[in-house]
């Protein structure tokens, strides 16, 4: 019993704590921390067997009005308790629900897409970009189911410390990988429309490859804090797992925390979103200028593409802002922010690829002659392999005399810069 308990009690219950002890004994309990020293706390074991005649008698209205004190209370804490669970276990199971579809559509997709540029299309600068940047994306797909149970659990933590430190080191690490990949594709079509000659004799595969190599150890390191700060608390019967930012104090605590988000924000969206927000400004302003195409759909697809990152990301990032004066802030509106930033980056993750590479002409009818192979493969098992190379590559003969063209090869290159297509066919 500790020493607020005992001096803290309503009026009626008073009444029965002084029947049990002296003025003399309970000023000496009072004068004691029982909160800090409990070895010699005192129980209520020596008052367990007092006779029931001992016990002063309450009056009727007294009774009345601690029952009834008593029930409003509990009335009124279970409806809150009720109605917050209620909110929170609706928008977890759709948010959980959202994450599963987007789970299955991106990993059938982005496989299929994998398969596409890494078996039927010869290797390329872009086909380079294009893969690393589905291979971040199927991997977020692995991580939504897992993300999944953590929302619908929410905030008690199953999956053990391994897997706290895992799941969202490897989100953290997919978003910077495919931000990178997006704004160095960017750079490169700035590259291909004002400087072709150049680009064309230095920008090879294996460059870009080892750019891509280069781009994920840089997301691995930016990452590598959520890794260490990510830690398992256990709360009651509740084990949750949260970044613990705590080195010396809390003063200490928030400095890193912003220092986090404010290179988070910088690094992971406002500087390449003004990368890619130059590089395709500038390539639009000198199309209008020289008069490089009539046509309106490559202006559309600048359009479409900054806007898309724009969006997809900014939810986010004002979700994360503002958890820091997340007291000063409705409830609601932390919610919705939440859903939206959940929402729009697993859509971003899965179909952001698809977009941009069937507005590529040419992918679209190497995508359809592949899927016309495997769907051939998994019908026939006995076709041949011979057969099914001259279904879909196209004849030897013509793609050497396309490579000496280069007028043809500007034309007809599959994995060419859209932009640049289209100015070569305008």
């Amino acid at each position: 019993m500790s020493k607020a308990a005992f001096g803290c009690r309503p009026a009626p219950l008073l009444k029965w704590v002084q029947c049990l002890a002296d003025s003399e004994e309970r000023n000496e309990w009072q004068a004691k921390d029982w909160d800090n020293d409990t070895s010699k706390s005192p129980t209520s074991m020596r008052y367990i067997f007092l006779a029931e005649s001992q016990k002063p008698e309450m009056a009727k209205e007294e009774k009345q009005s601690l029952f009834s004190f008593d029930e409003t209370v509990w009335r009124e804490v279970s409806h809150v308790h009720e109605t917050i669970y209620s909110g929170i276990k609706t928008t977890n199971i759709f948010l959980a629900v959202i994450m599963l579809i987007i789970f299955m559509f991106g990993l059938i997709l982005n496989t299929l897409f994998l398969w596409v540029l890494w078996f039927r299309i010869r290797k390329t600068v872009n086909s380079i970009w294009f893969f690393h940047l589905i291979l971040s994306n199927l991997i977020f797909s692995f991580i939504l189911p897992f993300l999944a149970v953590q929302v619908l659990r929410f905030p008690h933590w199953i999956l053990g410390l391994v897997m706290c430190k895992l799941l969202n080191s490897l989100v953290s690490v997919v978003m910077f990988e495919s931000v990178f990949v997006l704004t160095v594709i960017s750079i490169n079509r700035y590259l291909l429309v004002f400087q072709p000659h150049w680009s064309r004799r230095h920008m090879k595969p294996r460059y870009a490859t080892v750019i891509c190599i280069f781009l994920w150890v840089i997301a691995i390191v930016c990452s590598s804090p959520y890794a260490v700060f990510r830690k398992l608390k256990n709360k009651n019967t509740t084990t949750e797992c949260y970044n613990d930012y705590t080195l010396s104090g809390d003063t200490e605590n928030l400095k890193v925390k912003w220092s986090l988000f404010t290179f988070r924000l910088i690094v992971g969206y406002l500087l390449p979103f003004f990368v890619i927000l130059c590089c395709y400004f500038q390539i639009a302003f000198k199309m209008k200028k020289e008069k490089l195409t009539r046509s309106k759909k490559p202006y559309k697809i600048i359009i479409i593409a900054v806007i898309s990152f724009f969006v997809s990301w900014l939810p986010y990032h004002l979700w994360y802002g503002m958890n820091f004066e997340k007291k000063r802030i409705h409830d609601g509106t932390m919610e919705v922010l939440k859903v939206l930033s959940i929402c729009f980056i697993c859509f971003n993750f899965c179909f952001t690829p698809i977009f941009y590479l069937f507005i590529v002409e040419n992918f679209k009818k190497m995508f359809k002659k592949s899927m016309l192979s495997l769907v051939e493969i998994v019908v026939n098992e006995d076709l041949e392999t011979e057969d099914i190379k001259s279904v879909n590559e196209p004849d030897e003969t013509d793609e050497n005399r396309n490579f000496h063209d280069n007028t043809e090869k500007c034309k007809k290159d599959v994995h060419a810069s859209v932009l640049v297509g289209y100015l070569s066919k305008s």
